[in-house]
């Protein structure tokens, strides 16, 4: 791939990620249908400290606005978070992790599920506590509840896929992004609140400038944490101490740690983009003469017959138990499973 057709690739995909964020700021001011809005903001006026002020935060304003974005991304996040916990206690869900890319898709169908079903309970919920504030809701009743349930799933539904749209096609983890969105699309407003509060006196000049110091302390402590981990994992002392431990105690804190990075769980599509692009450095190695092409760090495994040659993806340690081996003869992909004692072709 050439460099001009990466730098299109990667500005095609800034595009993306940029109008589906405008998309999702739109959907934010988009209001549930039967809300009186004066009502709305006189009840948002007196809840904006606790709880429900936090959540309007997560959620980009929506919940203030009442908008059909109100319960954000969180349906999907409790719902990821519970599949998370079920995968460390029950068999059935052990299982689907060991079985790879096939059973990855099955979780990620669960979550999905999971997300419906929650955002279900929360609607009715939510719908419940509106008719319950005092003239808000214009006609309470029956059909009030059906549409708010309905239009709020849809909503979060909507939201759950255009995070996987900017995961599969922009820049970056499409849910963290939407979250990130929502929290800096209220800096503005939280600032000029603060501005007011200390130009009314309500808070002193001097806890106003202590909290953007304590702000800005706290940034640079977590930069400069991140840097030195870095430093400190790369360091030949720690790879000596890593390297005298039991295989099974490596293997776990490499497993537990691999899985936390964000290109760890490929999608199908994915991982068919990143084999298409490298077949297509392979293909220009195997005319030149080279009869294998094999690359590493890519989280799947691929051996591929391209032209008068083979392109080879490792895979890894973590999910494919996968390696390249030469017989004297040819270069193969095998596997080795789990036990970690016999071997399959």
């Amino acid at each position: 791939m050439s460099a001009s057709s990466s730098t299109n690739d990667l500005r095609n995909r800034i595009i993306f990620t940029i109008l589906i964020l405008a998309v999702y700021r739109f959907g934010t001011f988009v209001p549930l249908p039967g809300i009186d809005p004066e009502q709305l903001k006189i009840m948002m006026e007196g809840n904006q400290k606790g709880l429900l002020g936090m959540f309007n935060v997560f959620a980009g304003g929506a919940v203030s606005r009442m908008a059909i974005f109100a319960l954000g991304i969180m349906p999907y996040i409790s719902s990821a978070i519970i599949v998370q916990l079920l995968t460390g206690v029950t068999d059935y869900f052990k299982n689907l992790k060991a079985q790879g890319e096939t059973g990855r898709a099955k979780i990620t169908q669960i979550t999905r599920y999971g997300t419906v079903l929650l955002a279900t309970v929360q609607g009715y919920g939510l719908s419940v506590g509106l008719e319950s504030s005092a003239d808000l809701v214009i006609n309470p009743g029956a059909f009030f509840k059906i549409t708010t349930v309905t239009t709020i799933v849809a909503g979060t539904i909507f939201l759950m896929w255009l995070g996987e749209q900017i995961t599969q096609r922009g820049i970056g983890n499409g849910i963290s992004l939407i979250i990130f969105a929502g929290i800096v699309a209220e800096i503005p407003r939280a600032l000029v609140t603060t501005f007011e509060l200390g130009r009314t006196g309500a808070v002193s000049t001097f806890m106003i400038l202590a909290i953007f110091v304590l702000l800005i302390v706290t940034i640079l402590f977590v930069v400069f944490m991140e840097r030195a981990l870095r430093k400190i994992i790369r360091s030949k002392l720690f790879i000596n101490l890593y390297g005298m431990l039991h295989p099974r105690i490596g293997y776990a804190i490499g497993n537990f740690v691999s899985k936390k990075g964000g290109n760890y769980l490929h999608s199908a599509e994915r991982n068919k983009k990143i084999s298409d692009e490298m077949s297509i450095h392979a293909k220009k190695k195997i005319d030149q003469g080279f009869d294998y092409f094999i690359s590493g760090h890519y989280h799947q495994a691929e051996d591929r017959k391209l032209n008068d040659g083979n392109m080879i993806i490792l895979g890894d340690w973590l999910s494919f138990f996968t390696y390249a081996k030469y017989d004297g003869s040819e270069i193969k992909l095998h596997k080795w499973l789990e036990n970690w004692n016999i071997k399959i072709n």
